[in-house]
């Protein structure tokens, strides 16, 4: 049996190394909050939906019909809104803002 070159052992660990940062940066993404049309929150016991205006647009709105005084904006991907983009809109100002219901899960959370 033939010993492995030093070449050898370390472009497996390279290999090693790859997959393991891949599995955790799947893992990482999985286990990220995002948000989404559709989604439903509570905040201060006004009940609200994450609603769009055509295009990518989206806007939250109070589940009276009105638009919520923070207007309407473009997210990256209005089908996963990241906790930091949704922070900067919402929760500078507004921190009560609690979601009770995911539409890409279909779920109370």
């Amino acid at each position: 049996m033939k010993d492995k070159s030093t070449r050898e052992i370390l472009t497996d660990s390279i290999v090693d190394h790859k997959r393991a940062i891949a599995k955790a940066e799947k893992e990482l993404a999985e286990s990220e909050v995002t948000y989404s049309i559709g989604d439903r929150f509570v905040c201060g016991g006004n009940k609200y939906i994450l609603g769009t205006c055509g295009g990518k647009q989206v806007v939250m709105l109070n589940l009276s019909g009105k638009p919520h005084d923070r207007g309407v904006w473009e997210p990256v991907n209005e089908f996963k809104i990241s906790q930091k983009e949704f922070n900067d809109k919402y929760e500078c100002s507004y921190s009560c803002y609690t979601r009770y219901w995911d539409a890409r899960k279909r779920c109370r959370v």
